[in-house]
């Protein structure tokens, strides 16, 4: 009985060891599972051996910038030609090509730099892409852009808490001759212009003025601080928008006598329900004192 049972142990094991064997001679090789698709082949991308350029700005790619003057960095390796090119659209939508340098870089590395200086009469405000595009004779080119936009202001808007207000302040190039004044105006959450806060206008060099949102009684809620620079002819630049979650304290009309203590919303609040506690207090111990004297 037991010789059976090994014979049969022995032959299931040469049995399994037969269909392991055979179901692994038909499963895909590794090189299968790596692929992307169906066709059993691998895509291998290799570094290096090719053209490679980079380029540095002054900030972050897509930032804004108030001043003309922007200097940037580049370099380059595996490159037969080096080719940077700014592509600039102005304020009517227009835009506008320009060929800043082409170097000649016998596939040999190198770096550099560009002091662009966005006064000059070819250029304006407006938004622009620098580019630098590195090729060569057998191989793709590689290229690195930086995107950026000119304005001739910008601002940004803090809420004090303790009053209520809005401090907003203005970014804009001191020595920026083309701006002659300011305007500040405060938009509702639906585009409406704000009549309770007049529009204001300043002259430079004012870097900073306060909206009276607490003196003005404006409700909480969603609003957008509209700047717009003017200069001889008019706008320079489309308005700069800055929005605002405004959560400040409200003061209401108090009178002549109490217009100067900056009573809040809340105190009032606090102050009814303190004082119709103690009515009610006052009036629940009158009734009970009333029926003591008369059950006596």
């Amino acid at each position: 009985m037991k010789k059976t049972q090994k014979k049969v142990f022995g032959l299931f094991g040469l049995l399994l060891v037969i269909i392991t064997t055979i179901f692994a001679a038909f499963m895909p090789g590794p090189e299968t599972l790596a692929s992307p698709s169906m066709t059993n082949s691998i895509v291998v991308r290799v570094i290096g051996n090719r053209p490679n350029v980079d380029l540095i700005g002054p900030a972050e790619s897509g930032s804004i910038f108030v001043s003309p003057n922007l200097d940037f960095s580049y370099n380059y390796e595996e490159t037969e030609t080096v080719i940077i090119t700014l592509e600039y659209t102005d304020i009517n939508g227009i835009t506008h090509n320009f060929i800043l340098d082409t170097i000649d870089t016998g596939y040999s590395p190198g770096s550099g730099s560009l002091d662009l200086n966005l006064s000059e009469p070819q250029y304006g405000y407006g938004e622009y892409i620098l580019t630098i595009l590195g090729t060569h004779e057998s191989m793709v080119p590689d290229e690195d852009s930086f995107s950026f936009k000119y304005y001739p202001i910008t601002a940004e808007a803090i809420e004090d808490t303790d009053s209520g207000e809005v401090k907003t302040i203005l970014h804009y190039d001191q020595n920026n001759d083309d701006i002659k004044k300011i305007t500040i105006e405060v938009y509702d959450e639906n585009g409406k212009l704000m009549t309770s806060i007049p529009e204001m206008t300043v002259i430079p060099p004012t870097g900073e003025i306060t909206l009276p949102f607490a003196k003005s009684n404006v409700p909480y809620g969603d609003y957008t601080i509209r700047v717009t620079a003017y200069g001889e002819d008019g706008i320079l630049y489309k308005p700069y928008d800055v929005s605002l979650e405004y959560e400040g304290i409200i003061v209401p009309n108090t009178g002549a006598m109490l217009s100067g203590l900056n009573i809040s919303q809340s105190d009032f609040l606090i102050t009814g329900l303190m004082v119709f506690f103690l009515i009610g207090v006052g009036g629940l111990v009158f009734i009970v004192k009333g029926r003591r004297s008369y059950k006596k």
